[in-house]
């Protein structure tokens, strides 16, 4: 069970309770930005008192000799993640760029595989890199921040990187996510923003519409009708029937493109009035299940969707026989057309659960090892430029989209985002970038502000229809917020309170849907859940979310 809601940047699920819901975010995050850079091949900010400087303008030309972090070489040792197509970070551009740029050499270990045990391993013997990549866990920041292993960034920050501070004045949601319980900055995050990026993007087949003559649906009641149609027709115009109306991969993307429509967050944690709910004890969704089930009786969504493996479903898309989508794919979108969020009798409210705007820590943090933490933190601060005012095309964007005006940059107008060099024969554009420029498809961290979309076509159709059928929806007064911190022993007590409480909740939810499980038992279900100390694991991110706001 996933304790946020979908979908899908970038980032590594967290294995304890600290910063479970940011790490799933993070995964939404990095599949969003992904399939737009993939797009390229084939808004609106989200949170409340965020101030977007704007992206026009061209890259601005400064003096290289006045942007030198240090005025002789220094070389500092570092860990990451690199990404399992990606070439050595060494070999990559962007790298050496950066050096001749700043003289900081990098003497970097980064692999695909073993990170999590590499950086832990370090961290618990004191065998220290000078800078580490992240991903870093809540629990490394607030457990080694403290006691000096990773040094206080505050200072640093606010003398030596005047991008970072403007980024964190700027978008005071990023500040807080990055601040430790003790008040302290132990490591630099990222705020990424860009019009394909969200989780949730349900869509519905448009030829089978038009060859029923049927209208977009607008409540779960349309949408009900219309699967019917799909059912008992033959909307494909191939004399098979062999079309099934809705399909998915388990859950995830139906929580994302239903639960809205009862009422309820997509997420297991989410908000109502400030105050935290966990969303499958709610009669909401109840509500979802009861119109799952619905669903699954009448023979209007695929009887495999909770059994099947990824690769069985993705085997059934590319046949094009699903007539609804909780989320649009890259291989086969031009038939689908993108469906805003849909309402019900409980709810009248559009609401989305997909996000725009993603806040995160724990990407850049520098160890009590390293001996250059002013050159560093300076190097650092180049990430967080503004897209017209990087040195030398270097921004938030050069660790995912390489140097603006060299790898890319915007069509006239600002309208969409253009790659300016050539493939290698037998790569795309993904592969290109992690190949010879880049080390990411994340941009690790920095400032990611994009505004306008890819110019290829599905990108561009992707960020349109986000920013008129998705964004306009997305509450985020709903969501529970990444950057909450448990303290110890309260992420302790979730750990282990969530493994029994995912467990059943999984367990029940297919037997309600199914009818293995009758909702007359919707009492007992509910009461199991309190023998599992729901309540107390509720209280537990209700006490986390007010120390966060305060």
């Amino acid at each position: 069970m996933k304790l946020w809601k979908e979908e899908g940047i970038y980032g590594m699920k967290r294995k304890s309770g600290y910063g479970m819901v940011g790490g799933v975010m993070s995964i939404a995050l990095f599949l969003s930005m992904l399939t737009a850079c993939s797009g390229a091949n084939n808004a609106q900010d989200s949170a409340k008192g965020t101030n977007q400087p704007s992206q026009g303008g061209s890259a601005a030309t400064v003096n290289p000799k006045d942007t030198l972090v240090s005025d002789k070489k220094i070389t500092l040792k570092a860990i990451g993640q690199k990404d399992a197509q990606g070439a050595a970070w060494g070999d990559l551009r962007i790298f050496k760029d950066l050096e001749t740029l700043t003289n900081v050499h990098y003497e970097f270990d980064a692999v695909s595989d073993g990170y999590l045990e590499k950086k832990n391993l370090a961290l618990a013997t004191g065998n220290l890199p000078d800078v580490i990549f992240g991903p870093l866990g809540f629990e490394d920041e607030e457990t080694y921040g403290p006691q000096g292993v990773l040094i206080d960034l505050t200072d640093l920050i606010e003398k030596y990187a005047p991008n970072i501070k403007k980024a964190l004045n700027d978008y005071p949601l990023l500040k807080k996510t990055m601040t430790a319980s003790d008040g302290k900055i132990y490591s630099l995050g990222q705020v990424a923003s860009t019009p394909t990026m969200g989780a949730f993007k349900p869509v519905i087949n448009k030829s089978w519409l038009t060859n029923l003559n049927l209208k977009m649906p607008e409540t779960t009641s349309d949408l009900y009708e219309v699967l019917k149609a799909f059912r008992d027709n033959d909307p494909m115009k191939d004399g098979k029937k062999s079309q099934i109306p809705m399909g998915e991969y388990q859950f995830f993307w139906l929580n994302g493109m239903l639960l809205p429509a009862f009422g309820e967050s997509a997420a297991d944690i989410a908000l109502k009035d400030r105050k935290v709910v966990f969303t499958p004890s709610t009669d909401g969704y109840k509500h979802y299940l009861q119109y799952l089930n619905k669903l699954y009786t009448e023979k209007l969504i695929d009887p495999m969707f909770i059994s099947q493996s990824n690769d069985e479903y993705l085997a059934k898309t590319k046949k094009n026989i699903y007539g609804v989508l909780g989320q649009v794919r890259l291989a086969d979108w031009k038939q689908y057309e993108m469906m805003s969020p849909l309402t019900s009798e409980y709810s009248k409210e559009k609401v989305s659960s997909s996000s725009s705007i993603q806040y995160s820590s724990g990407k850049f943090a520098i160890t009590k090892a390293n001996k250059y933490p002013i050159e560093t933190i300076k190097w650092a601060d180049l990430f967080f430029a503004d897209l017209d005012k990087g040195v030398e095309g270097i921004t938030g964007a050069s660790l995912w989209l390489g140097k603006r005006g060299v790898d890319w940059d915007f069509s006239e107008g600002n309208k969409s985002v253009k790659y300016l060099f050539q493939n290698d024969a037998g790569l795309n554009e993904v592969q290109m970038l992690l190949k010879k420029f880049t080390p990411s498809t994340t941009g690790i961290f920095g400032k990611l502000v994009l505004k306008s979309p890819f110019e290829a076509d599905y990108s561009k159709w992707l960020g349109e229809n986000n920013m008129t059928k998705i964004f306009p929806y997305i509450k985020p007064d709903k969501e529970f917020p990444a950057g909450a911190r448990f303290k110890p022993d309260e992420a302790s007590k979730i750990t282990t309170m969530m493994t029994d409480i995912s467990k059943y909740v999984e367990e029940s939810r297919a037997k309600f849907v199914t009818g293995d499980q009758s909702f007359e038992k919707w009492d007992v279900y509910i009461k199991n859940l309190e023998s599992m100390k729901v309540k107390e694991y509720v209280k537990l991110y209700q006490d986390a979310y007010d120390r966060f706001q305060k």
